[in-house]
Formats: structure tokens, sequence, C-alpha cells
């Protein structure tokens, strides 16, 4: 019987040195793999100024008034031409663009130039192509729209159409 519980005594011995072996090598080798480690970091985001600056219009070579709020082509008629220059910046008087960025230019009528038969020139041209600007110092490109009714086109009488310019743009690496 002794012999027995020497056995028994002998496997506890046995599987507590094993328990021990174990945790000693565990600890021993995760803690090669984990690291616990305390700080903080802050982030800043670069920021894109387009700025859309209206310069002056004329309607058959008078000035137009007012054209802080877009154009209107309320009065217009068959052979008249509107020139309206305008700009566009990466700074706002205030602050300027911190990163690089290029842009597009797109001209639509509202509602559609079927309405009205206008054609327009923009110069420089922009089309689809992407015009790129930096951010080290002020930056200002300056455009001219030209939109004309061409003469004995007919159609449209008593009719609106507004020239809507967009500027898409986009932040470059």
């Amino acid at each position: 019987m002794r012999n027995k519980k020497t056995r028994r005594n002998n496997i506890y011995i046995y599987l507590l040195y094993l328990l021990l072996v174990t945790t000693v090598i565990t600890g021993v080798s995760l803690s090669r793999y984990s690291k616990l480690v305390t700080g903080d970091d802050t982030a800043l985001a670069a920021k894109i100024v387009v700025d859309y600056v209206p310069v002056s219009a004329t309607l058959n070579g008078d000035p137009v008034a007012d054209i802080s709020s877009g154009i209107s082509l309320t009065d217009i008629t068959e052979g008249d031409v509107l020139v309206y220059n305008f700009a566009v910046r990466n700074y706002d008087g205030v602050s300027r663009t911190q990163v690089a960025f290029r842009y597009k230019i797109t001209i639509s009528f509202d509602p559609s130039a079927k309405v009205l038969p206008l054609e327009y020139v923009l110069n420089p041209s922009s089309g689809e192509s992407w015009t790129s600007m930096g951010f080290s110092s002020d930056e200002s490109d300056v455009y001219t729209l030209t939109v004309t009714w061409p003469a004995a086109s007919g159609g449209g009488a008593s009719q609106t159409q507004n020239v809507i310019v967009t500027i898409d743009y986009e932040q470059l690496d």
C-alpha cells in the first residue's frame, strides 16, 4: 500500500514539476513577443484651397454690373456675345493651399444647351485636361469664357439660360 501511495505522490510531484516548468518556459518565451508601449501622437491633414474668383463680364462690349452670384443669360438675343473672365487661385486671401493639386474646368448650361443654341469657347482651353497648381507660393490662372448665340440661329425667345462653371479638383501625391 505504501508503494501505491509513494507512486501516487511521485505522480503529483511529477505533475507539479511539469506545471512549474511549463509556466516558466511559456512566460519566458511569450515575454519576447509582447511589449507594452505607451505614448501619443498627433496627425495633421493638409488643407486644400481652391478659390474661384469672378473678375469681369461684358455683354456685347458693355460691362455686366453684378457677376458675384453667377451668370444668368436673361437678356441675351441672337448675335449676342458674352465674355466672362474668372480666375482659379490656390489662395483665398487668408490662407494658401498646403498641398499640390490639379483641377479641371467644365462648362455646362441649365437648362441644357438645347433651349438656346449657345456656343462657348474657354481660353486657355482646359477641356478634359487637368491643370496643376503648387503650394509654395500664391498662384492664379485666369480664364476667359466666351458664350455666343449665333446670328440667325432662331429659337429661344424669352428663355433663360444659366452658365455653370464647375471646377473639379484632387490632391496630387
